[in-house]
């Protein structure tokens, strides 16, 4: 039986366990113990990019009311603002744009598992094309 997904189910126990540790890329943050999130119930992986096909190098770990939204975004290409009737782009280049440290996050996190699995395509400098401007602190 072919799967529309082309990932093992090692794979998968290599994205939660050693990738994302066992939390949601919006919740990675390190006070946080381990002993809190053995239960993996709620989670799921949700492709990042839209138009990428749902690979081991572009799934994140999200809750599953996560995913939702993430996934309501990202393919959703325009939105109406209800206070003034513009109309105004969503999406993939969107949020990437309006969170910029979380997509540069997301993305050196893709691109350690493409160097794992021997699938890089890009100098280690760049985010996968992505154009991702972080301001200086």
């Amino acid at each position: 039986m072919k799967s529309w997904v082309n990932v093992e189910l090692q794979d998968v126990i290599y994205l939660i366990k050693d990738v994302w540790q066992g939390r949601s890329a919006r919740a990675q943050n390190p006070s946080i113990g381990k002993g809190m999130w053995r239960n993996t119930s709620d989670l799921c992986l949700t492709r990042w990019n839209p138009s990428k096909p749902a690979n081991l190098d572009n799934l994140i770990l999200l809750s599953s009311e996560e995913a939702d939204a993430h996934d309501a975004e990202v393919f959703r290409i325009f939105e109406t603002d209800n206070d003034s009737d513009q109309i105004k782009p969503c999406g993939f280049d969107s949020l990437v744009d309006r969170e910029p440290y979380f997509a540069y996050f997301i993305e050196r996190k893709l691109q350690r598992v493409r160097r794992d699995f021997g699938l890089v395509r890009e100098s280690p400098n760049t985010c996968s094309g992505l154009n991702i401007h972080l301001m200086e602190q």
